[in-house]
């Protein structure tokens, strides 16, 4: 049997944010920056999932104190394509352990330390390809989202 192996397996994660402000801190600008995952090569016949750590940021501004938040991924079936007819599922996880799945209901939750009106605050995300139907996997460079995460910003 011929071994394929993925080539750059590169989940780029770009957040779809909606954004609720409460009126304790109506002043506050804040917004989620584009967050990444790398898989790195990966061989599909393997046994065990890919798994990874990246990051998702929190940026605000016009800030007059402190800034509570939660994120909420609003869609948990996440998959990219290769653009060549194969595609990945993925999912994304709020704890280190990948037991905990990031959702509407298990947020990841931060605090942002105003300094001087800004502040920025970076928290870990644990994502893991789902080897549920490798006959949609094939060798390739995965950086098309055909679901995308979509992020739910409230502070």
């Amino acid at each position: 049997m011929k071994k394929n192996s993925f080539n750059k397996l590169l989940i780029q994660v770009f957040l779809l944010v909606f954004i609720f402000i409460s009126n304790v801190q109506a002043s506050a600008s804040c917004r989620v920056a584009n967050g990444r995952l790398n898989f790195g090569k990966y061989d599909n016949f393997g046994a065990d999932n890919a798994k990874t750590v990246g990051e998702i940021t929190v940026i605000c501004s016009n800030m007059t104190g402190d800034v509570n938040y939660n994120l909420a991924l609003m869609n948990a079936n996440l998959s990219m394509s290769n653009g060549k007819g194969g595609f990945i599922d993925y999912k994304l996880f709020t704890s280190a352990n990948y037991t905990t799945l990031w959702s509407e209901t298990n947020l990841i939750s931060g605090t942002i330390k105003n300094i001087n009106g800004n502040g920025i605050d970076v928290k870990p995300v644990y994502g893991e390809v789902i080897l549920l139907n490798k006959q949609r996997m094939s060798a390739g460079e995965y950086t098309n989202h055909s679901n995308p995460p979509q992020v739910k910003l409230s502070y």
